[in-house]
């Protein structure tokens, strides 16, 4: 409320419709699509589009919408430890989606002639919420594992802490995202 009153002195005139269009995207919590197809998160200045940030908050809520459906269901034919094999399963195959999913087409040839080591596709990118699945399994994966009471020696929690702050002095605007370099820090936080 306080950023629709502030936008209204503050931002200039070709800005201010596609900042209140982000508002209603965002309070329907599906501003992810939005700035998917009308934004370009690094080129624009961020002060000339405020609610940038709420599209990772409406890839959360999309998938805390269906996860504990799914889960239950889940939980209802395997056991934990079948659940945590699906969903490392299922982290490996929409991580190889979204590193090389780029590379498939939808008409003959169905896939590129050229492989591309990362090659954005059509329905993984960076605002997606296809593309973020696997980050949000290794978070179910880390509970699941601490669930069962796993536990972890001190060098592991370091592992962890070295991945995540590597990946501050690692990561910088020209590395592809998302894609295989995210499992650094999404890993390093898991653990």
């Amino acid at each position: 409320f306080f950023t629709i009153i502030l936008s209204f002195f503050l931002l200039v005139s070709n800005y201010y419709n596609e900042f209140y269009l982000s508002v209603i995207y965002s309070l329907t919590v599906i501003s992810n699509f939005f700035f998917a197809s009308n934004s370009e998160y690094f080129n624009a200045p961020y002060y000339l589009k405020p609610l940038i940030h709420t599209w990772s908050l409406s890839i959360e809520f999309q998938f805390y919408l269906f996860y504990p459906i799914i889960f239950f269901f889940l939980h209802k034919i395997f056991n934990e430890s079948q659940i945590i094999f699906i969903f490392i399963l299922i982290v490996i195959l929409n991580l190889a989606f979204v590193q090389f999913g780029g590379n498939l087409q939808f008409s003959y040839p169905y896939i590129e002639k050229n492989i591309n080591f990362f090659n954005q596709p059509t329905f993984g990118t960076f605002f997606y919420t296809t593309s973020r699945i696997w980050e949000f399994l290794i978070g179910a994966i880390s509970y699941l594992l601490y669930k069962k009471n796993y536990s972890f020696n001190t060098f592991t929690y370091s592992f962890g802490l070295i991945l995540i702050f590597l990946s501050l002095y690692i990561f910088s605007f020209k590395i592809d995202n998302p894609g295989i370099n995210n499992l650094m820090p999404v890993l390093g936080t898991g653990i």
